[in-house]
Formats: structure tokens, C-alpha cells, sequence
């Protein structure tokens, strides 16, 4: 818009156009044309490009002003002012259904036409400024929306790419740390215990390395979960000592904690992210100690709100941290020194996770820079108080599991494992228990045994080829519901350790979830936990299957009613989802070809193919006539 706002009259009367037009370049605006219709109106907009219109409401030609106006509002998007002498009630109407920016009733009354045009001209500017405001804070929240759309993106493939790397690595550290675990058990001569050991000791390096990265992504995802359970500040402390002694005596270092009478023992939190904080902070102690003492102090400490909590202090005779490094280290991947040729070895993960848990327990962490020579970390946690009693329940709970639990010989286990040298391992580990074990090495395999037998515990691996191990176990779950059969205990295995795999196994009907690479303890302890021998043997729960076949033939008549009335009404879907069950349990009663029948109409469904489902109806129809005359 220039200095001198331009001004287009619409008038069909050039008296009153003419004393228009000399008024308004009296009082300082421009005038770029007159118009005696709509149709010179439009012409002039576009060689003109006014600043603002005033519009007679009652012009010659085929569009009167009200009409007028409102094309040059939707096509021009300019300001318009009515001039009007008289107006019925239902012209006034439509006038001011185009939005006008005022109106100038005639004769004139000149002092008020410059006013009414300067407000108009005002609240035109206005409103385009604020109309580009707007579109300036749509576009932003577009590009926000396309870079959160972008990061989710990035975070999904991130984790999948996390998830898999997790498996594909973990699969064959399963097999070396169980393979050291058997040869360190085995008879070898010093040179070679030494070689074992060395191999043993950096697999676990390299887990702790992958579990620190996995931990790092929950911690970014916001899934880090925490218990609260009662635990023993004292235990925990205990079992801190315990893990790092071995690293202690290896450096010849002295190790010291002191617990302050007034610190509370029993309290209520994950005993586990206490210890992980802990453990980060002495292990990295003793990494940047080379002679001298690591002292760990803990006292009581509250918080603004008279909240109790715990301080603990953690320092070393080593190299310390310079003033202007003390904040970076709680960054992840960064070090003190983080230059090739660094003497000390390490990602820059520990730190940074052991930030975020302290403040997951409502904590902060941080360097006492005036202690010298040496480091020395502080943190607090503040936690709920636990009684005595409750803790002496859990423990009293966890004995009598313990003394309840012990594998029994003869224990039967069906092992599901795809993988041969997973099994040579796994048979290892279990070779000194006496238990009868069974192998099935994909999920097809696994529901069939599990059909035909009555185990104690499934040891069950999720990624297998044919079926995995979660689509097996909810056909486990779906056979041993319509059948009445006892349900057996199933232990998942798997090299996927991501938050969220626990989950999705017990979604999966599973009892438990182990991680690879296994323990050779966990797995002993997992195994004594859920191995339940049944009072039912395998003969008894044949003739419990027997004694169920004439409901099981009833039931499937039922089903293929439901699917020719599917089928009429072109419910694909239904009949799927019935021939899927027919598939899955047919072979659990004797009567495998009604289970091959039902897979040949699912397929059949799966494809939308109504003739396909007519002809496999009416073999389902055949087959169940020869199924009722066999149990007859």
C-alpha cells in the first residue's frame, strides 16, 4: 500500500460520484477511477489495484452493489464501504452478509468520510496482518508436524533397528558365554583356565557395552520401569562389595563403605536401579584409580518438603575430573577424554544412565568438585520408608518358593529351539538334573508335541522359521482352553531385550521371559520355579480327550452352519476366524484331516474365494460324517 491510500468509487450517478471524488483528494486520498457498474468496477480492480472500494448499493447493469461487493471481497479480498441513501430490510440483510467495512449515507456528510475510510483502511490492514500471522503459525505447525512425524520415524526405525541388532548379537553371545560357562567347569590346566577366563570376562564387557545402549533407548523412550518393593539398604550394599571385589583385588585397590546410624535401613524402591547407580560409580572409580582406596559413605538426607531420603558419596584416590568436565560427563557417549590415544577404555553411556535413574527416584547427581586428590560423586534418592516386617514377608515368601521349588527328576520339559547349537548348549546346562526332554524345533512342531503329551514346562523361543514361539504359545493356550487340558507352564527365550518383549510374552499367554544370553542359574531357577508336575499323566489325558470327541464332532457341526451362513453373506472374515480354530485343534482329537480341511478354508478366505470355500465346505460336510461314524 503506497503513502496515499487509493480509493475506487462505484456510482452510477456522476453528480455524486463527482462530489465524492473532489471531496476525498481534499482530504488526501487517491482516487483511481469511477465505475458505473460491476462489470467496469471489476476492470478497474485489476488496472488499478485499489486500496479500498466505496460501493453504491443500488448501480446499474446485471449485479447490483450488494452483489458487486461480494466479488470483489471473495476475489480481491478488498475492503468495501457501502454508499447508500435508502436500502429495504432485506437489501441491508445481504449487505451485510458481504462483510462490509462501514457505510457512507447519502447526501455526505463530508467530515465523517474521511473517518469512516481511515478506520476501514485500518481494520483492512489489521486483519491482514493478522490473516498472515496465521498463516505464518499454520506453515510452523506444519513443519513441526512433519519433523515430529520425522523424529517418530527416526526413533521407530532406531528401536526396530535396535531390536533386531539386540537379537542378531545376543544369539551367538548365548552360545559363547554358555560354551565358557561349560569349559570353565571342566578340567584345564592353568594356561588354559587363563585363556577361558580372558574370553569369558570380555563377552560379559561386551553385554554390560549392549545392555548400556539398550538401557540408554527405554531411558529416551520413557520406558525404564521401576519397582516398588521393600528391599535392605544394608543387602544391597552387600551385594554392590560382592560383584566388584573380584575388579578390586585384580587392581590392588581398598575398598570401604560406611553407613551412618541415622541413614534408615529398610525402605520401599527397585533395590536393583539402586544397586545399577551404585555399581556404575565404583566401577568407574576403580577404572580411573590406579593404587589407593575407593570409600563409599551414605547418610540420611531431606529434601524441601521434609521428604527422607539417602546421600551417598562415592570416592577415589584417581586421576579426578577437570573443573570444566564436570557437567559434561552425565552427557551420554561423552568422556573426559575422549581423544584415541585415552588411556582409559569405556562408551560414556554409565554416567549418563546413572543420571536419569537418580532422577527417576526423585534425586540429583553430581561431582563435589572441591574433594582432592581424586573424584568424588554425590547423589541423592529420596524414597518411602519400608517397615521391617514387610520386608521380612517378601523374604519369608522368596525361602518358602525356594524350598517349594527344587527340580524334581524326571521333570518333563519340551525344549522349542530352532537353532542346533542353542540346543547342544541348553542340553549342557541341564545334563546333571535327570530331566526327560523333548525337542521340537519350530512352533508347528512345538503345538503338536504339546497335543500329544503332557510336559511340566516349555522352554519356548520366539523367533523360530514355519511358527514362532508367541503364535505357538497362543495355540498352546487356545487347544488346552477348548480342550480342558491342564495348562502348562511356558518359559519364553529370547535374544530380543527391548522394553516391551516381557510384555508382549505374557500378552502371548507365556508364564515367564528370559533374555539371552542365558544364565545357566536363571535358567536352573526359572526352571524350578514353573516346572509343576501334574497329578494328570499322558494316559489320563487321553481318555479325558476320548471322553470329549462326541462335543468336539458337535461343535465343529455348529461351526460349518456358521460358515455357509457366512459364506451367503459374504463374511470372509468369520469364516476365517472359525476355520483358523478347526485348523488348530482338529489334530488334538484324532481327527487331523478336519484340522487340514480347516487350513484349506482359511486359505480360501484369506483369497476372497467364495467358490474355493463351497467346494472345502462341502469336504468339511464328508469328513465330518466319516469323524462321527469312527467315534461311533
Amino acid at each position: 500500500m503506497s503513502s496515499t491510500p487509493k480509493v475506487m468509487i462505484v456510482e452510477d450517478e456522476a453528480i455524486i460520484a463527482l462530489d465524492i471524488q473532489s471531496h476525498l483528494t481534499r482530504v488526501g486520498f487517491e482516487v483511481t477511477g469511477v465505475a458505473r457498474s460491476a462489470a467496469e468496477a471489476f476492470q478497474l480492480i485489476e488496472q488499478k489495484q485499489p486500496d479500498i472500494v466505496l460501493m453504491d448499493i443500488r448501480i446499474e447493469g446485471d449485479l447490483d452493489g450488494v452483489q458487486a461487493a461480494g466479488i470483489i471481497r471473495s476475489r480481491y479480498g478488498l475492503p468495501v464501504i457501502y454508499l447508500t441513501a435508502h436500502a429495504d430490510e432485506a437489501t441491508l440483510e445481504r449487505a451485510e452478509a458481504t462483510e462490509p467495512f462501514g457505510y457512507i449515507v447519502k447526501p455526505l456528510q463530508h467530515f465523517k468520510v474521511k473517518a469512516v475510510i481511515a478506520m476501514a483502511l485500518r481494520r483492512h490492514r489489521t486483519e491482514r496482518e493478522l490473516q498472515e500471522s496465521r498463516n505464518l503459525l499454520s506453515a510452523t505447525l506444519h513443519q513441526l508436524e512433519v519433523a515430529k512425524q520425522a523424529a517418530e520415524a527416526a526413533n521407530s526405525a532406531k528401536s526396530d533397528f535396535l531390536a533386531r541388532m539386540s537379537h542378531e548379537i545376543r544369539t551367538p553371545m548365548n552360545l559363547i558365554m554358555g560354551m565358557n560357562a561349560l569349559l570353565l567347569e571342566s578340567p584345564l590346566n592353568e594356561k588354559q583356565k587363563q585363556h577361558v577366563e580372558i574370553s569369558h570376562r570380555n563377552v560379559r564387557r561386551l553385554l554390560r557395552l549392549i545392555n548400556g545402549i539398550l538401557d540408554l533407548s527405554k531411558v529416551e523412550a520413557g520406558e525404564l520401569s521401576f519397582e516398588a518393593v521393600p528391599f535392605d539398604l544394608n543387602e544391597v550394599l552387600k551385594e554392590c562389595a560382592a560383584t566388584i571385589s573380584a575388579a578390586i583385588e585384580r587392581k590392588g585397590l581398598e575398598l570401604e563403605i560406611f553407613v551412618d546410624l541415622s541413614a534408615g535401613r529398610y525402605w520401599l524402591g527397585d533395590a536393583e536401579r539402586l544397586q545399577q547407580v551404585l555399581l556404575n560409580l565404583i566401577g568407574n572409580s576403580i577404572k580411573f584409580t590406579a593404587e589407593g582406596r575407593i570409600e563409599v559413605r551414605v547418610r540420611s538426607e531431606s529434601g524441601a518438603g521434609e521428604e527422607k531420603g539417602l546421600r551417598f558419596e562415592v570416592a577415589d584416590s584417581g586421576c579426578g575430573i577437570p573443573q570444566d568436565k564436570a557437567a559434561m560427563i552425565f552427557e551420554a557417549f561423552q568422556q573426559v577424554d575422549g581423544s584415541i590415544n585415552r588411556p582409559f577404555e569405556g562408551t560414556g553411556l554409565g554416567l549418563a544412565i546413572a543420571k536419569t535413574l537418580v532422577e527417576r527416584m526423585s534425586g540429583a547427581i553430581w561431582v563435589d568438585q572441591s574433594y582432592k586428590p581424586g573424584a568424588k560423586f554425590v547423589f541423592t534418592v529420596f524414597l518411602p520408608a519400608a517397615e521391617e516386617s514387610a520386608l521380612r514377608k517378601k523374604i519369608s515368601g522368596s525361602a518358602s518358593a525356594q524350598v517349594t521349588g527344587g527340580v524334581e527328576a524326571g521333570t518333563r520339559i519340551l525344549l522349542v529351539e530352532d537353532n542346533p547349537e542353542n540346543v547342544i548348549l541348553l542340553r549342557a546346562y541341564l545334563e546333571n538334573l535327570s530331566l526327560s526332554i523333548d525337542l521340537a524345533s519350530n512352533g508347528v512342531e512345538a503345538v503338536t508335541r504339546r497335543q500329544q503329551g503332557e510336559y511340566d514346562l516349555v522352554l519356548m523361543d520366539v523367533q523360530m522359521p514355519v511358527m514362532d514361539g508367541y503364535t505357538a504359545t497362543r495355540e498352546i493356550r487356545s487347544w488346552e482352553a477348548v480342550t480342558g487340558a491342564r495348562r502348562v507352564p511356558i518359559v519364553a527365550l529370547t535374544a530380543h531385550a527391548l522394553s516391551g518383549a516381557a510384555g508382549e510374552s505374557a500378552e502371548a499367554g507365556c508364564d515367564a521371559h528370559l533374555t539371552k544370553p542365558l544364565e545357566r542359574t536363571d535358567l536352573i531357577e526359572a526352571i524350578a520355579k514353573f516346572a509343576v508336575r501334574p497329578v494328570m499323566r499322558a494316559e489320563s489325558i487321553s481318555d479325558l480327550i476320548q471322553s470329549r470327541r462326541p462335543a468336539f464332532l458337535a461343535n465343529r457341526w455348529l461351526d460349518l452352519e456358521k460358515m455357509r451362513s457366512g459364506l451367503a453373506a459374504q463374511n470372509f472374515a468369520a469364516i476365517q476366524k472359525i476355520a483358523h480354530n478347526c485348523k488348530g485343534i482338529g489334530k488334538g482329537y484324532g481327527f487331523p484331516q478336519i484340522g487340514e480341511i480347516g487350513a484349506s478354508i482359511e486359505k480360501a478366505a484369506k483369497a476372497l474365494d467364495p467358490s474355493q470355500i463351497l467346494q472345502c465346505i462341502g469336504q468339511f460336510e464328508r469328513c465330518l460324517h466319516n469323524a462321527a461314524r469312527e467315534a461311533a
